[in-house]
């Protein structure tokens, strides 16, 4: 026992760092376990892909990604994990655990804001690891974890920097101690817009920060007004720093293109003014399921009820203002989205966490503590559950049903998609071989193309989409021609032959997990 004094002395001296320290461990654990079980989905083929043509030439492919209305910063944060990972997939994916891991560290700071208590910081970063949505999105090589650290890293700093313009009186003093936070607030807010341009509806959450600050006890004096001149120029150099850094992309002649899809998934004003309810309503049904199954039905309800009960009885408002900060993201979705996904509302989620870990910390009566401890560990439950079968069997986790569709049993999902590269290859060793794919981009023909990227079997096989359904090849007979070997990689709802469409072989099919499911079919087309 003596020989162990030491260590035990130091991790009691030390017993917040070394907690948090195991947590970080316990993530990393729980993220990077069989991070590829989960085949590639379209979104992240196209994104890898992407990455992949621009570490080939940067020149040409540096802001490609505008073309098709995004921006690149996720895109080129990869690159550096691709050239370091033999798996594509991978690297991908590695890229988001490590933004996951940041998130982990900016839900324990909001919560730091409202508590001194640093029991709760430790229980935050235990929340972020077993969040559903969270585990789901740091799992997936797609722009929104890193658009979610953004997001909550600049609610952070911008919160340190109002906080400080409301108490200071002389400009010069809260120029000195606050220009940390505005610059970090600025950076987070333009590293934000360069990954994903959704994150423009931060600006209506920095707004409810202004109303939160705002004296409304003394709303009718004039000095107040007079005091926001202040906190109003920090958000105006914050959102104007945020917008210059999305305008550097103008060095690139694409930079138009990166509005030209906003018609794809936002409702024009008079469609809105048109049938506003079934709108609004639709929306709302989504959100309000993306947040029972992403941060549990349970957890959900609790938050709300713990917010709504201290504002009305304690007059303590931080939980109830945390979700509202939720809402006004989450809004304008709900108002204009035309289609969304559920991973679209994640940058909601941590406002929910932070709301509830906020909330308990103000139920201080000494006869509270077995009730928040029961609470917790029954909201965690569905957290563990959710681990224990994205680790195991993903198809067995509570998705969404357009979640479960996408990954799942839809042409997106890529089920197949690394046996389909091993066979190819296989039968391409000593042959010249056309692959033709359905579609043009996503799944097929991207899937591939990530995988043959640094395959010896590359130089032997190109890879072309022939679009969807597959019908007949009509219209690649030229190309067909120049090779001896030519294979169609295809989902079998997706092939549908004309009568004088032959296909003289199946090679292979991959069948989904889930049944009633399309499968992945390679055939022999010459």
């Amino acid at each position: 026992m003596p020989k162990f004094a030491p260590i035990l002395t130091f991790v009691k001296k030390h017993a917040f760092v070394c907690a948090l320290a195991a947590l970080v461990l316990l993530y990393l654990l729980l993220r990077l376990i069989n991070l590829t079980l989960l085949p590639v989905f379209a979104d992240e083929a196209i994104y890898i892909y992407w990455s992949q043509l621009t570490l080939s030439d940067w020149q040409q492919f540096l802001f490609y990604p505008l073309n098709d209305g995004k921006t690149p910063l996720f895109i080129w944060l990869m690159m550096p994990a691709i050239k370091l990972f033999a798996d594509p997939l991978f690297a991908g994916r590695f890229v988001n655990v490590l933004f996951g891991l940041g998130q982990l560290y900016f839900t324990a700071k909001i919560v730091s804001l409202f508590t001194p208590r640093k029991r709760y910081q430790l229980l935050a970063a235990v929340a972020v690891i077993f969040c559903p949505g969270l585990i789901l999105n740091n799992r997936l090589a797609l722009m929104d974890t890193m658009s979610t650290f953004f997001v909550s890293g600049c609610f952070y700093f911008t919160y340190r920097s109002l906080q400080l313009a409301f108490a200071q009186k002389s400009w010069l003093q809260y120029c000195r101690r606050a220009w940390p936070s505005v610059l970090a607030a600025t950076f987070f807010f333009g590293f934000g817009l360069l990954t994903k341009l959704s994150n423009l509806l931060l600006l209506p959450v920095l707004a409810t920060l202004l109303l939160y600050f705002f004296p409304w006890q003394k709303w009718r004096q004039a000095a107040t007004y007079h005091a926001l001149i202040l906190p109003i120029l920090t958000l105006a150099f914050i959102a104007g720093g945020g917008l210059g850094c999305l305008a550097l992309l103008k060095i690139s002649p694409a930079f138009g293109q990166l509005f030209a899809r906003g018609g794809d998934f936002l409702h024009p004003l008079n469609e809105f003014f048109a049938q506003p309810f079934k709108i609004i309503t639709d929306n709302t049904i989504l959100f309000l399921q993306v947040l029972a199954n992403y941060l549990g039905g349970l957890f959900f309800g609790v938050t709300i009820f713990l917010a709504l009960g201290l504002a009305w009885q304690k007059r303590f408002w931080p939980p109830l203002w945390l979700i509202l900060s939720g809402l006004a993201y989450a809004t304008p979705i709900l108002l204009l989205g035309k289609i969304i996904y559920p991973r679209y509302f994640l940058p909601v989620l941590p406002f929910f966490l932070c709301s509830f870990l906020v909330s308990l910390s103000r139920l201080r009566r000494r006869d509270f503590f077995g009730f928040k401890l029961i609470l917790f560990v029954l909201i965690l439950l569905n957290g563990f559950y959710f681990t224990f079968y994205s680790l195991t069997t993903p198809e067995k986790m509570p998705l969404t049903p357009q979640d479960q569709s996408q990954l799942f049993t839809e042409w997106s999902s890529g089920h197949g998609i690394k046996e389909s590269v091993a066979l190819i290859a296989d039968i391409s060793r000593s042959t010249k071989t056309l692959v033709l794919t359905e579609g043009y981009f996503g799944t097929l023909p991207d899937g591939l193309q990530i995988y043959f990227w640094k395959n010896p079997a590359r130089n032997q096989i190109r890879i072309e989409g022939a679009g969807q359904p597959i019908a007949n090849l009509k219209h690649v007979q030229d190309l067909i021609n120049q090779y001896q070997q030519v294979l169609l990689v295809v989902n079998s709802y997706r092939l549908q032959p004309d009568a004088d469409f032959i296909l003289p072989e199946l090679l292979a099919e991959y069948p989904r997990p889930l049944p009633d499911s399309p499968s992945l079919q390679v055939w022999r087309v010459k």
